[in-house]
């Protein structure tokens, strides 16, 4: 449900952005609005991605009319999240390194032993799970997210915090066949972000939250990871078969 709910705002915001945006290119709002009514409808929002009708005719709306606001002063520069209407707005608890530490590990297991074992109980395959040395090119995207050459792998201080997770599933028939994302824990200005490095571009976010007890979600977490160890093993085999 927390997802759905995520998934609802993000599209209100672009529907906000719509609104904007179209004004700029001359678009009148009731065109725009009869464009709405033809590929939505009022329903029951609550288990879907997708918010209703009103909902986004509403968000539109605000968007068009900040637009119209904009039109009439003199600021040139424009704020994006002002546009999408999602200021964020939370308090960041000032948590002691002891309570940072455990909740750190609780992250920690949710991405890396927990999602594996998953992954090991519900395939037809034997998965044991281990560690290694970043391959180099890991190793230069590691430095050109955060810059830091020595110890790239592990910031800790009092601002930041950044660890670069090794575990990897590795099939117990054949090791050879192994994967392993090649995962980060962020943590500055209190938000917690999960990276992973092993994609096309330099690194990819896959889940953001306040880094508070709270505000993560455990169980989402783990179920992408389980859905990017699932799928990583997967095409490793493949390239075997």
């Amino acid at each position: 449900m927390k997802y759905l709910k995520l998934g609802r705002e993000q599209e209100l915001e672009a529907d906000r952005f719509t609104g904007f945006i179209m004004y700029k290119y001359g678009a009148d709002l009731a065109d725009i609005m009869n464009m709405y009514h033809k590929i939505s409808n009022n329903y029951d929002d609550s288990e879907s991605t997708h918010p209703n009708l009103n909902k986004r005719l509403d968000a539109v709306k605000a968007g068009y009319d900040l637009a119209t606001m904009k039109s009439k002063s003199d600021t040139q520069k424009i704020d994006l999240q002002e546009i999408k209407g999602n200021k964020i707005d939370f308090e960041v608890k000032d948590l002691s390194r002891i309570e940072r530490n455990r909740l750190i590990i609780k992250v920690k297991k949710a991405s890396t032993w927990e999602a594996m074992r998953y992954v090991d109980d519900h395939s037809k395959y034997d998965f044991g799970h281990g560690s290694g040395d970043f391959p180099a090119e890991y190793v230069e995207k590691i430095i050109r997210y955060h810059g830091q050459k020595e110890k790239y792998w592990l910031i800790d201080n009092d601002i930041e915090y950044l660890e670069v997770l090794n575990q990897m599933l590795v099939l117990a028939d054949d090791n050879r066949i192994k994967f392993w994302p090649v995962t980060a824990i962020h943590i500055k200005g209190g938000i917690l972000k999960l990276l992973i490095f092993t994609t096309a571009d330099d690194s990819k976010v896959v889940y953001s939250a306040p880094f508070t007890e709270e505000q993560i979600s455990l169980e989402e977490i783990r179920t992408i990871f389980i859905e990017i160890f699932k799928n990583g093993i997967q095409k490793e085999i493949d390239k075997y078969d």
